[in-house]
């Protein structure tokens, strides 16, 4: 992905920076297993399953709850790409086209992923609102925002898990099955 971000004469803050960088590629930043920070991509569980736990390594199960953003789903993501800085509506050239005026008159470029039949299935679902990033193309955009969509447009469930004693053997982003007599964990779900 490409990205760029404007910095003003003020000194800009690293931390405000990295986490504009980091949601821009809907990304976070989390310690490896030897203690390293590194980034990590948030999508849905797409891999092989790296384990499986069941009963035999699960102590107890746990269903939390989610933030209200994502609970009902999100039926519309929308990603806010190539920033325009100075927004212009007046003094613009004759020469220019609807189109092109139109964008100069826009803060942000916008990618956006939708379905409709989550509006029907869930109600109250959630516009998820803009996520605004330091993306300059509308492609990488479009696979974020594809993403988000793919994450947040059905239903999905957080639980804390405690498990029997073992040392940490998986990284974030890594899936794994957990298979728990307790709804949809029951014959196994990939997290």
């Amino acid at each position: 992905y490409e990205a760029g971000f404007h910095v003003s004469q003020a000194v800009p803050d690293a931390t405000a920076w990295l986490s504009q960088s980091l949601k821009s590629v809907n990304a976070v930043l989390g310690l490896t297993r030897t203690g390293k920070f590194r980034p990590y991509a948030l999508t849905p569980p797409a891999h092989a399953a790296v384990a499986t736990y069941d009963r035999r390594t699960i102590i107890d199960v746990r269903e939390t709850s989610l933030p209200a953003s994502l609970s009902p789903p999100n039926w519309r993501r929308t990603v806010g790409y190539a920033r325009n800085y100075t927004p212009q509506t007046s003094d613009l050239s004759p020469l220019l086209t609807s189109a092109q005026s139109q964008a100069l008159a826009l803060a942000w470029s916008e990618a956006v992923w939708q379905d409709q039949a989550v509006s029907s299935r869930h109600p109250g679902a959630r516009d998820g609102g803009r996520l605004e990033t330091g993306l300059r193309d509308g492609l990488g955009a479009q696979v974020i925002a594809d993403t988000l969509g793919a994450l947040w447009g059905g239903p999905r469930r957080t639980y804390e898990i405690d498990l029997a004693l073992e040392p940490l053997r998986h990284d974030l982003g890594q899936t794994v099955v957990i298979d728990y007599p307790l709804g949809p964990l029951r014959g196994g779900a990939r997290a």
